[in-house]
Formats: C-alpha cells, structure tokens, sequence
C-alpha cells in the first residue's frame, strides 16, 4: 500500500467504517462481488446506482483502501450536527445536476491529489425499475476532464432490515477513444451512455 493511502486515513472516517461496518452486518447484510477492484490504485471515481441514503455508506464500508469524497446534495448541510458529519466524511457539496462550478472545481482538485471521488450520475434516488434511465451529463464532463478510470458500481435490491442487498463492481469503464475528442455533446453523451450500460450489466 502506497504511502499516500495510508496518509489519506483520518481518525473519524475509520471510526465510522467500522461501527458502519458492524450496522451493515447486523441490520442490513451487503454481499459483495468483486470487492477487490474497489482496492485498486487510486485516484479513480466510483459510479453507481443510487436507490437510498444508504447506498454511500454502504460501498464506503466496502472500500477497505481508500476512504471516499463523494458527491451530495448542499440540503444535508442546513442542519449542523450533519453538516459537521458529511464534512468529516469528506462529502463535497454541490447544487443539484452538477451546475456547481466550485463543486467541480473540487472534485478535479480531490481527483489530482490521489483520492477517490464517488458520484451517482442519476442524481438523485430512483426506484429500481428507473435505474440508470437519467443521467446527468455533468458526471462525463468531470471524467473527460479528470481523464481518471470509471469503475461502476451496482446496488441490486432494496435495503430492507435483515434482507440481503447485493454489491457488484466492475470493470473500470473504458473511454480512452473519446479523450482525443472535443469535450462536446456527442462526447459527453457516449460517455453517459457507456456508464449507464457498464452499471446495468453488472449482476446479470
């Protein structure tokens, strides 16, 4: 293990991975397949599915290596105990449908320095007959610019006490043909499309 991931770790964050890690084993059991590509080198941006609130903390727990800056919604700062929880949890803040240029700006900088970003291009929760249907185009952008690997990521059922939910991971999404092109609509939107379909075909 590199020395910057082992300088990544912070008190708070490790705490709450394992006591998370005790919740999900007891209340809500994740299997997970394929958890090894979660280890690999960073920096790299984790795309998944995005049905419950649970769904970051869940992957987060499986993410032994890296410790995960992800992408939420500015509404879960307005209370402060939380706010001063998703900020030790590394969350980034952004306005809705990726319009934040600070948030951005942030996540590239999070990217540079080595670390894992992890996104839910739907951007909001769906219901699993919805999964992956809408997508908003600014995840693309971000990869195209941060020309880092797309690893999908798929949460299969629905957390409900004692009932199992499965975790997939996959193959980090391959898009080096399009990095010598514009940063365009057509760009982004094959990009979108490959994120969507790599998510899809997990656990099939």
């Amino acid at each position: 293990m590199s020395d910057v991931n082992r300088q990544e770790r912070t008190p708070f964050y490790t705490f709450a991975r394992i006591v998370l890690g005790v919740f999900f084993a007891l209340i809500y059991p994740v299997r997970t397949h394929n958890r090894e590509k979660l280890d690999q080198d960073a920096p790299f941006i984790i795309v998944s599915n995005h049905g419950s609130m649970l769904d970051p903390l869940a992957i987060s727990v499986q993410c032994k290596r890296h410790e995960i800056r992800w992408l939420g919604k500015k509404e879960l700062t307005t209370h402060p105990v939380v706010r001063w929880l998703v900020t030790h949890l590394h969350m980034i803040t952004l306005d809705r449908h990726m319009t934040d240029l600070a948030a951005m700006r942030t996540a590239l900088q999070v990217l540079k320095q080595g670390h894992v970003l992890g996104i839910f291009p739907e951007g909001t929760r769906r219901k699993p007959e919805e999964t992956m249907q809408m997508l908003e185009p600014g995840v693309s952008l971000l990869a195209l610019r941060a020309r880092v690997p797309l690893v999908p990521v798929l949460l299969k059922g629905t957390f409900h006490p004692f009932r199992r939910v499965d975790l997939y991971v996959g193959d980090a999404i391959a898009y080096d043909d399009l990095l010598d092109s514009s940063m365009d609509r057509d760009t982004r939107d094959k990009l979108t499309a490959r994120i969507a379909e790599a998510v899809l075909a997990l656990g099939k």
